[in-house]
């Protein structure tokens, strides 16, 4: 896991980014911003209901994915 700062995710508090799954690779390596060979580099926000990706070293490089994704809430 690596903190980060999420923009979609509300307050300042950094929040974790873990590694994509592998349906979430297959679908950050199609999307159209998402230069070829460069899926790997991207994460994902674990914060609960959030489905950003970004990449780990600019996170304005990045997109929500579809609410599909979505995390289970918990509590």
């Amino acid at each position: 896991m690596v903190a980060k700062n999420c923009p979609t995710c509300p307050g300042s508090r950094l929040q974790d980014f873990v590694a994509l799954t592998p349906g979430e690779l297959a679908l950050v390596a199609a999307h159209p911003d998402v230069e070829r060979g460069m899926a790997e580099r991207y994460k994902r926000c674990s914060n609960d209901g959030c489905r950003r990706v970004q990449r780990h070293f600019n996170d304005s490089k990045g997109f929500t994915l579809p609410e599909e994704f979505g995390w289970p809430q918990r509590g």
